[in-house]
């Protein structure tokens, strides 16, 4: 057993904020990675963070620190505050501690996938828990999701790695492991997170004709669900994207021709900090702490409270 990971409130940051030395408050990117920084060492501790995010001269990762080339740096940075971000909205949901005790334990690739899909359920209103998956064939899947109507479907999340090629058969083969690892008297969905590569190679055509040939086969996938997150770097700012596309099977062996699709929320033009996609007023953002807040700041809990992690030396 690992103990429960202790709950980090808006209040908890900005008074640790209000503890950095004055010189880095005058730079918003500065103050909001480090704040950043110090969420993930909360939930995910120390070594993790020299594991997987601290500069290494040689070993590299996708949350690695590389300054060698700008845009490089800034999308590992940005992927730094996403995962603070995901961290401190998603540590409420049910079955939260058990995943990041596996993430510290495992390769943290596949557990942010869980996350990720975690956040477009979030934002979507959708009811869900992370499952802590049974190890056995058909009992090994990541999460559960109340439908509207009341429905709870299985779901299992695949990510595809940014170095994977396309091809039909390396999307057919992530479908088929995960329709083993999802039971089969209850209906299952698949996440799968792909690279944004494969849709600037043009691979969205070949990913649909896949999953409804994959869904002819089977009936026990309800839906696949494609989820990519886009970066772009431009004239020095980097931005996010949300794209998905659900198909649903229309020969489910328990519901024919039921439509499973589930998301709805799409980003609006509204920018919150340049070049920034938006979302929901309920997503707490981190980029650029404390200026971006919005109406979070009127939860600020009694001033007394703080955040109980000293603000580390730079790597």
């Amino acid at each position: 057993m690992h103990n429960s990971l202790s709950k980090l409130t808006i209040g908890n940051l900005l008074n640790t904020y209000s503890e950095l030395p004055q010189p880095m408050k005058y730079s918003k990117t500065d103050a909001g990675f480090m704040i950043c920084s110090l969420v993930v060492k909360h939930f995910l501790g120390i070594e993790w963070l020299e594991k997987n995010v601290y500069p290494h001269p040689t070993k590299g990762g996708i949350l690695r620190l590389d300054a060698d080339k700008m845009e490089n740096a800034q999308a590992q940075a940005f992927r730094v505050i996403d995962l603070a971000e995901l961290l401190i909205n998603l540590q409420n949901i049910e079955g939260f501690d058990q995943l990041i005790y596996r993430m510290k334990t495992h390769d943290p690739e596949s557990y942010l996938a869980e996350l990720r899909v975690g956040r477009i359920l979030y934002i979507n209103d959708a009811h869900f828990r992370f499952i802590t998956p049974g190890g056995k064939k058909g009992d090994d899947y990541d999460l559960e999701i109340i439908y509207p109507d009341g429905m709870i479907v299985c779901a299992e999340t695949k990510c595809k790695i940014e170095g994977t090629e396309i091809s039909a058969a390396t999307i057919k083969n992530a479908l088929g492991e995960a329709r083993g690892q999802l039971p089969q008297d209850k209906p299952g969905v698949i996440f799968v997170m792909v690279p944004q590569r494969w849709l600037e190679e043009g691979a969205e055509r070949l990913l649909v004709e896949t999953a409804i040939a994959f869904l002819k086969g089977t009936g026990r996938v309800a839906s696949v669900k494609y989820y990519v997150e886009p970066l772009a770097f431009s004239n020095g700012t980097m931005s996010q994207g949300h794209k998905y596309k659900e198909i649903s099977n229309p020969h489910h062996r328990l519901y024919p021709n039921r439509n499973w699709d589930l998301l709805h929320y799409k980003p609006t033009t509204t920018k919150i900090a340049a070049g920034w996609d938006a979302l929901p007023e309920k997503w707490i953002r981190l980029i650029n702490f404390p200026h971006e807040l919005g109406t979070h700041e009127n939860l600020l809990p009694a001033p007394t409270e703080n955040f109980s992690c000293p603000i580390p030396a730079k790597p």
